[in-house]
């Protein structure tokens, strides 16, 4: 499958949700457990573990007098990873190996280190390709060990769960779940009190957002209301669904982008942003890093995950605000279900501890460290909406109030055939152009469209 290409929405999430950064060369060799011992059969079941497990399990019994080697991939900037992943290890005896590996290159690395055999007991993958490496049989489902030693499901967000699900087995448990990349604004709130504008509300819908927008833009002073961008086909979906539909069909078998006449109607609406109003950046300037802490636009689409490091930036810059991105004009606002997980090599040689290690990072009490530590959204509903996680700002209880209000839509859109990549790729190539008016919109909804569905015609492979 195809490289994704990095767009500017890719590097401004080094600070968020995606860590998109330079790539750390990680230890490929499979040390004492990654790429030895004898391979399950790929989709096979494995050995149930014998004790007993909590939600969030403290120190557990020295599994082999110290006999056991572990291997973990983290990536560099969550460092909360590391820290809990060998905290586990002291407290258990185990001897832990830690491979960096930058969130952008784990898709494809994942690939190469189970063709090579050097894959690491312990793996994280995003819902976006977890279900690709399954297929190619890299991963152990962990069924089960879920039923000797369950996971606290109460509390996880049932799609997160669904994230790391294929074909009817579970292959990975959440760490991380996010509603998106652009549905949380952050804006300005120094520039709107000189502008004399309304603060923005959780209840502002998309009609008001371009408003709004457009009385925050000065072109005197080159500052942009908005810098909204869909940067990835799935972020466009979210916008579609905030109107009760979807990029793609719900078998996964469609791209709906230039046949469905409610995503030509949002795509001509993103496009114009930049075409007509003008109240968002050029090209030129997206590609430039903190376009929003240097006061360049008013407000910012951002994702959860990065508005603690966002205020950060911000520092004594200015006054901010943050809101629950716009609905549409029945009050849906469309979400889709991110989620990062913890999965374990199919030739692990210690899977039951390896479980034990993915039930320890997927706790309670490690979910709330990271929140606080590294701002690592997670995949615990409770940790959403704890105080301590609010105190700053309330915006995590308020996602976690929107997400389950019942009604807003936010399955992550999964081509059947799971060449997500591939899919990805081809709608960054054909629809950003179009989005920043570099070629017309009749053409560039078109190209978009074939090209998309050309990846999503193609079989499993």
């Amino acid at each position: 499958m195809a490289d994704q290409v990095v767009t500017r929405r890719h590097v401004l999430k080094a600070i968020g949700l995606f860590a998109v950064v330079t790539p750390v060369l990680a230890a490929c060799g499979g040390g004492s457990t990654g790429g030895s011992g004898t391979a399950a059969p790929s989709g096979g079941s494995a050995s149930a573990p014998t004790a007993a497990a909590t939600s969030a399990p403290a120190a557990q019994a020295n599994p082999a007098s110290g006999n056991v080697s572990l291997s973990i991939s983290v990536y560099p900037d969550r460092p909360w990873m590391k820290t809990k992943a060998q905290e586990w290890a002291d407290k258990n005896g185990v001897r832990l190996r830690v491979d960096d590996i930058a969130y952008a290159d784990m898709n494809t690395k994942q690939l190469t280190e189970l063709a090579t055999g050097t894959m690491q007991d312990v793996v994280f993958s995003g819902n976006k390709w977890i279900r690709y490496t399954a297929f190619k049989g890299a991963f152990r489902p962990i069924d089960d060990y879920v039923k000797t030693k369950p996971y606290d499901k109460d509390d996880i967000i049932p799609s997160a769960i669904t994230g790391g699900t294929f074909e009817g087995k579970l292959y990975g448990l959440p760490y991380e779940w996010n509603p998106g990349n652009i549905n949380v604004v952050m804006y300005n709130k120094d520039m709107v009190q000189q502008k004399g504008v309304n603060e923005p509300t959780d209840s502002w819908t998309h009609d008001q957002f371009t408003e709004w927008a457009a009385k925050m833009t000065d072109s005197a002073k080159g500052v942009y209301g908005t810098d909204l961008w869909p940067g990835t086909y799935y972020d466009f979906g979210d916008l579609v669904r905030d109107y009760g539909g979807d990029v793609m069909s719900d078998d996964g078998k469609k791209f709906l982008f230039g046949t469905d006449p409610l995503n030509r109607q949002i795509a001509q609406w993103v496009t114009e942003l930049r075409t007509k109003l003008k109240v968002a950046p050029p090209r030129a300037m997206m590609s430039q890093e903190q376009i929003f802490p240097s006061g360049k636009v008013a407000s910012t689409c951002t994702n959860a995950v990065s508005v603690k490091s966002t205020i950060k930036q911000i520092g004594n810059k200015f006054k901010w605000g943050v809101v629950l991105g716009p609905t549409g004009p029945e009050g849906l606002r469309g979400y889709d279900s991110f989620a990062a997980l913890w999965s374990i090599y199919i030739k692990s040689k210690f899977p039951e501890q390896a479980y034990d290690l993915i039930l320890y990072l997927t706790s309670r009490d490690t979910a709330l460290y990271a929140l606080m530590k590294d701002g690592q959204v997670p995949a615990r509903i409770s940790v959403w909406r704890d105080p301590e996680a609010n105190k700053e700002t309330d915006i995590f209880k308020r996602v976690a109030d929107w997400i389950s209000d019942g009604k807003s839509k936010g399955p992550f859109p999964i081509p059947d055939n799971l060449r997500y990549t591939e899919l990805e790729t081809a709608f960054e190539n054909n629809a950003f152009p179009m989005f920043y008016g570099e070629v017309d919109f009749a053409t560039g909804l078109q190209k978009t469209q074939e090209a998309c569905q050309k990846v999503m015609d193609q079989p499993r492979g």
